[in-house]
């Protein structure tokens, strides 16, 4: 094609130059489209089983040029298939042209199926009806001056011609440069092209094996489900696009929104893509070097972590729904305002805590000792508790009987100290306005009391016998 070129003058696109050109365009696309031939069945091949077959020997044929024995067995294997299914959907076809045919009293020349004479008059049916709706349309639009009407599609027909043609043009020069560039990839572009071709249609014969084995997925499910994708697609796309627009990051009219808002999300977008690429390649890290049995049992347990999870949500709705709040979201979100913030503050102050108990690194192992003390403190003495009492109900029944005697004791004891206050304060024995005040006024004369019999006793005691008790107290 270089060649082809440099022969007319460098420029293949003059009005002289262009016929020769796309001729020469058109020999390089038909060798390299593997995908033109594949496209035959597309169209043709599933009403006309003759042709099925022609075309999957054309397919076979050129695609035997560039695969290898694995590529060319696959494509065998395809094709094979292919063929199998066609026969079967043949005969369901021309039944159902049959009958069609049979509603309007029409019979299919000799030689012809039902499907062909079916699919011709569904065609020319078409092109007429199409044609109808362009007269009309055109008289409509030329106030019936059919000649003018006439003339703009010429024109149109022209232009829609140049733009294909430049179209056309512009593909051949950009594949021209990439040959030019590397000229082996002509046969690996020929080979991914029938690849894909391949598998497109592969794609295509299996969905409808599916839709004839499972009703479930026939062509109205399809066209249903391709309906509900599409506008499902198209409301996500909406207010997606609503929502960057609505933060700042992007105009009404989609055009970027520059500023820091937009530096934000673009920083961010790039970022959470890495922090997910990352993600992926721990889940990688973590499976590595584990078998399949290994990875199959440890798949259930993500199994199970998904259940309990949707098993828990379940759960906290219908406790909200049915416990304390019934249902008041305005009451749980404001509750949930105050715990948050008591969390927050709860979480400053223990902070502040610690960092005082670390004493600047000076005990890093308060928190480790103290912890472990606390644990072995807490479980052996309960364990030894509940064995010396006869076990866990035996001891519960236990605390259950002390509590209630001791706050029986506090009660009576509580009357009684009251009772004395009020006496003492009707007799003027101690001072105040009221059992409070009385009971204030006697703990500073038993402080006082008690402090200086201590101070006593103290003075009192000898040197020898203050030694002793000081080697006592080191000796604890």
């Amino acid at each position: 094609m270089q060649a082809l070129v440099q022969s007319l003058g460098g420029n293949p696109f003059t009005a002289a130059n262009t016929a020769i050109y796309l001729q020469n365009l058109d020999y390089m696309q038909g060798m390299m489209g593997l995908a033109s031939v594949i496209t035959v069945p597309l169209v043709v091949g599933v009403v006309f089983k003759g042709e099925t077959m022609a075309a999957l020997g054309a397919m076979n044929s050129v695609m035997g040029k560039y695969a290898g024995d694995k590529g060319g067995a696959t494509a065998q294997q395809v094709s094979s298939d292919l063929a199998a299914k066609h026969e079967f959907e043949g005969h369901e076809q021309e039944a159902y042209a049959r009958g069609e045919l049979q509603k309007f009293g029409i019979k299919s020349p000799r030689g012809a199926s039902a499907v062909q004479t079916l699919d011709s008059i569904y065609s020319e049916g078409e092109k007429y009806g199409q044609a109808g709706g362009a007269l009309a349309a055109g008289s409509k639009m030329y106030n019936g001056d059919m000649s003018a009407f006439a003339n703009a599609k010429v024109g149109a027909g022209m232009g829609h011609g140049m733009e294909s043609t430049a179209a056309d043009v512009g593909s051949g020069t950009a594949l021209l440069g990439a040959i030019n560039k590397d000229p082996g990839s002509l046969n690996d572009f020929a080979l991914q092209s029938g690849t894909d071709a391949i598998s497109s249609y592969a794609a295509t014969a299996a969905k409808g094996r599916t839709s004839l084995e499972h009703p479930e997925y026939d062509r109205e499910a399809q066209v249903n489900a391709a309906k509900t994708m599409a506008n499902d697609s198209l409301v996500k796309s909406v207010r997606t696009a609503k929502g960057l627009q609505d933060s700042m990051d992007y105009n009404a009219d989609g055009t970027i929104r520059d500023g820091k808002e937009f530096d934000k999300y673009a920083l961010g977008t790039e970022v959470g893509s890495r922090i997910q690429a990352n993600k992926t390649m721990g889940v990688g890290l973590w499976a590595k070097g584990k078998s399949e049995a290994t990875m199959e049992n440890e798949m259930m347990d993500i199994q199970r972590t998904g259940e309990m999870g949707v098993a828990s949500e379940v759960a906290k709705g219908r406790g909200f729904k049915n416990g304390k709040y019934r249902g008041d979201i305005d009451a749980f979100e404001r509750d949930s305002k105050d715990i948050e913030k008591s969390k927050s503050d709860s979480m400053h102050g223990q902070a502040r805590g610690v960092r005082a108990n670390y004493d600047h690194g000076k005990n890093p192992n308060i928190y480790d000792r103290n912890a472990a003390y606390g644990e072995k403190s807490k479980q052996q003495t309960l364990d030894e508790k509940i064995t010396k009492q006869d076990g866990e109900d035996a001891s519960v029944a236990i605390d259950v009987g002390e509590a209630s005697l001791k706050a029986s004791s506090q009660k009576g004891t509580l009357k009684e100290q009251q009772k004395i206050l009020k006496d003492a304060l009707k007799d003027g024995k101690l001072h105040g306005n009221n059992i409070n005040d009385a009971m204030e006024d006697l703990a500073s004369v038993n402080t006082a009391s008690q402090f200086g019999g201590q101070v006593g006793a103290a003075g009192k005691m000898t040197k020898e016998t203050r030694e002793k008790m000081q080697a006592a107290m080191k000796k604890s």
